[in-house]
């Protein structure tokens, strides 16, 4: 790592500088530059290849786990952490796709629709005589976070909002 670091930067540093605050040695450096990668370090270069290709087929879904089981199915002998170390060293990520989620309950969608008393009228010419109500949902770490607002269509104001981690239609009263 060090040897790395101080190639990388011979030409804004002299050599004698970086070894002496790196402690270690010039020979050790040129030792270093002339030596062939090691039989490690040129088996994970292609392991590291094949598992790009690999994960390009199986269209990116797959993790450490299985592209360690699909590799040793392969006949490719390797250890699961040296696989999850090799990818994470790699950039090699598995997408992670988001199950479907129904939201609204299929009690609720049977209800009669509210009449459009506004339509499509937002020009308002007083302040507090038109609200706009908006109910939504957001994703969290925790779970799902039902949010209601209320809005003033004259000010573009927020009059009221609340939010509750249940679908609940005390959320839009409490908004109210």
């Amino acid at each position: 790592m060090k040897y790395a670091f101080m190639q990388a930067h011979l030409q804004e540093f002299r050599l004698t500088r970086m070894c002496r605050m790196l402690q270690v040695s010039r020979s050790g450096f040129y030792g270093w530059c002339r030596r062939a990668p090691s039989g490690r370090s040129e088996a994970n270069r292609h392991l590291i290849a094949r598992m790009r290709v690999l994960h390009q087929q199986t269209r990116e879904a797959y993790g450490a786990r299985k592209m360690w089981q699909l590799l040793n199915r392969e006949g490719i002998r390797c250890g699961r952490h040296r696989v999850a170390r090799l990818r994470r060293l790699a950039g090699i990520v598995a997408l992670r796709r988001r199950r479907y989620i129904r939201t609204v309950p299929a009690r609720q969608q049977d209800t009669v629709a509210i009449p459009n008393r506004l339509n499509q009228q937002f020009a308002v010419s007083a302040k507090n005589r038109v609200w706009a109500a908006e109910y939504t949902f957001v994703p969290t770490r925790t779970g799902w976070l039902y949010v209601a607002v209320l809005l003033d269509l004259y000010s573009r104001r927020i009059v009221g909002w609340a939010m509750s981690p249940r679908q609940t239609l005390t959320v839009v009263a409490e908004a109210w």
